[in-house]
This record gives C-alpha cells, sequence and structure tokens, in this order.
C-alpha cells in the first residue's frame, strides 16, 4: 500500500527518482504554462479586442503580431491565445485565470526549490 503524504511533491521519493535529470525541463514547462495564463488574464481584460482581432486578421502570423501590440504580450503568450478555440478563451473569467496563475507561480516556486536538489 502507497503512504499517503500531505505533500506529494516532498513527501514521495519515486517522485524525485523519476524527476532526477529532468527537473529542468520542468521548471522550463511550468514557466511557459505561467506565460500562458498570463495572456489568458490579458486577454480576458480586453476579450473583445481580442476576438476581433483574431477574426479579423488574414494570417496567424498577423494575429500574434497584432494581440503582441494591443496587449503586451510575448510571442509565446500570443501564439496561445491565437491557438486557443475562441469558445474556451472566451469561457474564461478574470477571476478563474487569477486562480489559475496563482496556482502555477506556487507550482514554480517548488519546482524551482526541487530543481536546487538535482544538480
Amino acid at each position: 500500500k502507497a503512504k499517503v503524504v500531505k505533500n506529494p511533491v516532498f513527501g514521495n521519493h519515486s517522485i524525485f527518482y523519476y524527476m532526477y535529470g529532468h527537473t529542468n525541463d520542468w521548471v522550463r514547462y511550468t514557466e511557459k504554462q505561467l506565460i500562458e495564463a498570463n495572456a489568458i488574464l490579458a486577454a480576458v481584460k480586453q476579450v473583445g479586442e481580442t476576438v476581433k482581432i483574431i477574426r479579423n486578421s488574414k494570417t496567424l502570423a498577423d494575429a500574434t503580431k497584432n494581440l503582441m501590440d494591443l496587449l503586451g504580450l510575448d510571442e509565446i503568450g500570443a501564439k496561445f491565445i491565437v491557438d486557443l478555440s475562441l469558445s474556451r478563451l472566451t469561457g474564461f473569467t478574470p477571476d478563474n485565470a487569477k486562480e489559475n496563475i496563482d496556482y502555477l507561480e506556487k507550482r514554480l516556486a517548488v519546482v524551482k526549490e526541487l530543481a536546487k536538489y538535482d544538480k
């Protein structure tokens, strides 16, 4: 039987075994998720303009560039918004986006802490 622990990231040694040598990848992946979550928040705050840009752009590259200019996003965040379906984008609320950002910031802190032990 597996022992139930309160914080499985720190308390379960099998996670350390799985992550050994890969924590830098996990840090980069979590950072990318945080960039995407911040892009969602920016897009939700100006959802009307965001949808208009996506619909009226001739190419995905144009939509990406226009979103970068409008929302002040980097290329990763703008591409994520362009690739996101409009139904998913309009389904977010600022509160949901902020909760997701808070969760990812905490997760990133934990992953960075774990990365210290992977040297």
